[in-house]
């Protein structure tokens, strides 16, 4: 009660970043996503590997795409 937390200019740079390169990294509905997974492990509808291995495919694509110098230089160009 009345504790929160106050984000750092590093913070709040990273997400102003992460949101121009790839607005999803950044959402509500990434994380709920993994957390609903995460559920889903609880309950045995699926298993630890295949969410982590889907997770990770997922950011890997995701990744990729950030590390293509051409896309690279086109996203970080403006934050210049």
């Amino acid at each position: 009660t009345g504790r929160y937390m106050v984000p750092t200019a590093l913070g709040i740079a990273l997400i102003k970043g992460l949101r121009h390169c790839d607005p999803s990294l950044v959402e509500p509905k990434l994380r709920a996503g993994m957390e609903a997974q995460v559920v889903q492990i609880a309950q045995g509808e699926r298993s630890k590997a295949e969410v982590l291995s889907q997770n990770l495919q997922t950011f890997a694509l995701k990744f990729a795409a950030l590390a293509d110098p051409p896309q690279f230089e086109r996203v970080m160009r403006p934050l210049s």
